[in-house]
């Protein structure tokens, strides 16, 4: 008796987990609305944000190209991390004393191929 129950159950939980695999690979990107652009899917509206420093403005805006995917990786997956395909972005880079700072801000975009 307890054999098929055991089953049912596991039967019904690999069906909620194949049901739910496309959706789990967008993190949260489904709460936000998503436009076409090209050959990307960006957000509408919804920006992150990054900040970096460094002894330079080139290593300060990679280090905040980092912080931007890195964030954005971890909550909508790597897909959605790479600035390149980034949309409208923005970036304040300014020098204090010998280390810059850039603080940028990007609408995440994925490929429409995906």
């Amino acid at each position: 008796m307890k054999t098929p129950i055991a089953l049912a159950c596991c039967s019904v939980l690999l069906l909620t987990l194949a049901a739910t695999s496309s959706s789990a690979q967008e993190g949260l990107a489904n709460l936000h609305s998503w436009t076409r652009i090209g050959n990307r899917i960006c957000f509408a509206d919804h920006f992150h944000n990054g900040t970096g420093s460094g002894p330079s403005q080139k290593h300060a805006m990679a280090a905040a190209i980092q912080d931007w995917a890195g964030f954005t990786g971890w909550e909508y997956g790597a897909h959605w991390a790479v600035w390149a395909m980034a949309e409208t972005k923005r970036a304040n880079c300014r020098p204090s004393g010998n280390t810059w700072t850039c603080e940028i801000e990007a609408r995440p975009c994925k490929s429409a191929r995906r």
